[in-house]
């Protein structure tokens, strides 16, 4: 569904494009949204914004895919760190592949927040 290498080289020409000043947390992980959201749609899959998964109340996943049959193939999350919350909700799909995608410049950070991710969800870090 995503190569891990093209949605880093995606995401960092598309916040590069952003006016510095401009570049806000919000509006980086919606660019960064939008982007896979493309990027889904041109694997022939249909992207599913904000997806509620069952027996959650409150915690959405960023974007699911699912094919032409409804059936979902992929999900993504993206925040600037890893958290153990967006982590909760994407294990109330029962849905592979699993990607997480962080952006902060905090590198030391990021990795530190990695602790949380299972093994079958692929982290994939586009920050600077």
């Amino acid at each position: 569904m995503l190569e891990p290498e093209q949605v880093v080289r995606r995401v960092r020409k598309e916040i590069e494009a952003i006016p510095e000043d401009l570049r806000q947390t919000e509006v980086i992980r919606q660019t960064i949204i939008c982007l896979v959201s493309d990027m889904v749609l041109g694997a022939g899959l249909r992207p599913l914004p904000r997806f509620l998964p069952p027996l959650s109340a409150r915690d959405k996943i960023d974007l699911v895919a699912v094919d032409q049959g409804g059936n979902f193939v992929g999900q993504v999350v993206v925040d600037p760190m890893v958290s153990l919350e967006k982590v909760k909700a994407m294990e109330r799909l029962d849905c592979r592949p699993k990607f997480f995608i962080t952006f902060s410049p905090r590198r030391d950070k990021v990795k530190e927040s990695t602790f949380f991710l299972p093994r079958d969800v692929t982290h994939i870090d586009a920050g600077p």
